[in-house]
């Protein structure tokens, strides 16, 4: 399908990967899960003191543990070529 600049738009599966770097997408992938695994460190503690009643541990200690999962595989995805 012609578009008016003369380039034509790529249809199904055999066009996309020309027009996505792989790894450019695992990086931003990476960084991404790498933000909300610092969000989920930062904030969920910072949740539980400013709250009126008791957090209990076990809910916050798995917000924790996630977020440093999110946080490492995002390293990971960023470093693997």
């Amino acid at each position: 399908m012609p578009c008016p600049n003369g380039d034509e738009i790529r249809d199904g599966a055999s066009g996309l990967g020309d027009v996505f770097d792989k790894r450019k997408v695992r990086w931003l992938l990476g960084e991404t899960l790498r933000d909300i695994g610092i969000l989920l460190v930062v904030f969920a503690p910072l949740d539980a003191f400013f709250r009126n009643e008791p957090t209990a541990l076990l809910p916050l200690a798995l917000l924790f543990t996630c977020g440093l999962l999110f946080i490492a595989l995002g390293i990971i995805l960023e470093t693997v070529e």
